[in-house]
């Protein structure tokens, strides 16, 4: 997946309760049909805001909404 594509997926994910709920209920699928990698699912899993922004790089880390969990 291209980073401005998981970027774009945070953001939906940091404006959306609902989002967040289907993710942390189901985070396989929802992340499947996101077109998320398995790396990408287990690191929004974490929830760690910092290794999130890391693997973001600095490109989108600065103006990532990183809100994962409900």
């Amino acid at each position: 997946m291209a980073l401005k594509d998981l970027h774009d997926f945070l953001v939906a994910l940091s404006k959306h309760p609902s989002l967040r709920q289907s993710f942390a209920d189901d985070a396989d699928t929802i992340g499947s049909e996101a077109n998320l990698t398995p790396k990408e699912i287990e690191l929004l899993n974490t929830g760690s805001e910092a290794d999130i922004r890391d693997y973001l790089g600095e490109k989108y880390a600065a103006a990532s909404m990183i809100k994962v969990k409900p």
